[in-house]
């Protein structure tokens, strides 16, 4: 008896196998793709709260903690978005005392 039910088993179970690998590709064309948005959840804000801060403090300059202070974020994610911002020429580091980074905004081109 256990011959007989051990070949059932091995047969239904190489059956399935061979069934749901000839059905894989047809599974994965008809799979829907959505795109996933990467960036959700503020990211856009905290780079205007940095914006604001420095435009608030213009002509002055601020350090990149007291841009993390005042902005509500972390020092890492204020740092972060100074240096976007200067990538963008919107920023520029002003001047270093030590290890403080010093940043003001852009003066406007006449």
């Amino acid at each position: 008896m256990q011959p007989r039910s051990f070949a059932l088993i091995a047969s239904t179970y190489f059956c399935s196998f061979s069934i749901m690998m000839k059905s894989l590709p047809i599974l994965l064309t008809t799979i829907p793709v959505v795109p996933i948005p990467v960036f959700d959840g503020g990211v856009v804000e905290n780079k205007e709260k940095v914006l604001k801060e420095l435009e608030r403090a213009r002509p002055n300059d601020l350090s990149i903690g007291e841009v993390a202070e005042r902005a509500k974020l972390s020092r890492p994610t204020a740092s972060t978005w100074l240096k976007v911002l200067g990538a963008e020429g919107k920023a520029e580091v002003s001047r270093k005392i030590g290890a403080a980074v010093f940043y003001r905004l852009k003066k406007r081109s006449q």
